[in-house]
């Protein structure tokens, strides 16, 4: 079974789940961290396969893709397995890709081994983390949201630079076998997710033949899950699209060093951690609106990718990129809130599978597409106007599809 049969309780509001929240933040690190960084190996794609930059950005692509399947699949695997042994099984599933992909004789092999599949678990802990948090936190939901999806800041912040120096000095095969062990204590982390038996699982009907079967039909019969997924499109291809080429940019551009560039990401990854706590105090006050909230943010962030087109110099970029970054990562933990008020509280981990799998899916072929663009044209700053036309689209049809409420709070 997926859940502890032991005695039901309500959520304990911290306890052992402070211990899950620190699970989730290893999970992020070292999934959605290497993930992030990805635009540091492209240049050594480029080299070794002798493909295009566009092309390369096909790692991203199988990433998000194998990601995309990812999030339908968890629900399945928990019912069967339970929490802990799926995540723990997938871990180490991921970590001996990235091992394997340290062989590769062509970039395909790269591209599934590095990209999909750690894609396909990434997507699979992803969902679990939205999940599993609030089985333990109501009250101080977004505050515990925000301080484990910072991992995913502090991965970034880390791993760039680390990439770039491991390739440096090992070449890029050495430095995915050496990240392909590094992602092994994600398997570690899982041990942490203790099994818990809340009151709202006896809510299910124990008779029924088929309850996957009958949940899935109950979520995707939601129109406004469909309009969510669909919102989030826009806005992961305006970053996705932006923090591919931005590396680019600054090397190809603005005339900057390797490492130094790769520091943009670390950049982003510091702000991020940094405003997701922020935003995670905001958004557990009972005032605030969670729809203006991501409203506003996407707006701006998709405002300061726009700028990217104009800067100069080194410097301003990096105060570019700190901006994009504060207001752009709020999205990734206020939409869990909106899918629950959507699917309900006890569906909530199927809801936020199918818009993950729905973003994911259309969204994997977007850098792929802004490459495209990027090869035809000959000039990265493309990559900075269309991804700044699909955030501030998503941010504004927000409005049209989850218009703001006077007494909405965060749910």
């Amino acid at each position: 079974m997926s859940r502890s049969k032991k005695e039901p309780v309500d959520p304990p509001e911290g306890g052992w789940g402070w211990f899950i929240v620190v699970a989730v933040f290893i999970w992020c690190a070292l999934t959605y961290g290497p993930a992030v960084a990805f635009p540091v190996l492209y240049q050594s794609i480029v080299r070794e396969f002798g493909v295009t930059l566009g092309q390369a950005t096909w790692l991203t692509g199988a990433f998000e893709f194998g990601k995309s399947c990812g999030y339908l699949t968890l629900p399945i695997f928990t019912t069967k397995f339970g929490d802990r042994k799926t995540a723990f099984c997938l871990s180490i599933f991921g970590a001996l890709s990235i091992c394997l992909s340290s062989l590769a004789g062509a970039p395909e092999i790269i591209y599934i081994f590095t990209g999909f599949v750690p894609g396909f678990v990434t997507g699979n802990l992803s969902v679990l983390s939205f999940t599993v948090i609030p089985r333990y936190f109501v009250k101080r939901r977004m505050v515990a949201l925000g301080l484990s999806q910072t991992g995913s800041g502090l991965g970034t912040l880390a791993l760039a630079p680390l990439i770039q120096i491991l390739v440096d000095f090992y070449g890029w095969r050495g430095a995915l076998l050496l990240l392909g062990g590094l992602s092994l204590n994600c398997a570690v982390a899982a041990a942490l997710v203790r099994p818990i038996y809340l009151k709202s699982d006896i809510t299910a009907d124990p008779k029924k033949k088929n309850p996957t079967a009958e949940v899935l039909c109950r979520v995707v019969s939601k129109p406004k899950l469909w309009l969510a997924s669909f919102v989030l499109v826009l806005v992961y291809s305006g970053l996705k699209g932006y923090l591919s080429f931005v590396i680019s940019f600054a090397t190809d551009v603005l005339g900057t060093g390797e490492l130094e560039a790769t520091f943009l990401l670390s950049i982003y990854s510091l702000v991020t951690m940094i405003s997701r706590i922020i935003f995670g105090v905001i958004g557990d006050w009972k005032k605030v609106s969670i729809i203006w909230v991501i409203v506003i943010t996407e707006f701006i962030a998709g405002l300061m990718i726009g700028v990217a087109w104009f800067i100069k110099g080194y410097a301003l970029l990096a105060v570019n990129c700190s901006v994009m970054s504060f207001f752009s990562s709020v999205s990734h933990t206020f939409y869990v809130p909106v899918v629950a008020g959507i699917v309900g509280e006890r569906d909530l981990e199927w809801g936020i599978g199918i818009v993950g799998f729905v973003s994911s899916v259309v969204g994997s072929g977007a850098v792929p597409l802004i490459g495209f663009v990027v090869d035809s044209s000959g000039d990265v700053k493309w990559a900075f106007a269309i991804s700044a036309i699909f955030m501030v689209i998503g941010s504004l049809l927000n409005l049209f599809l989850f218009p703001p409420k006077p007494d909405e709070t965060a749910v």
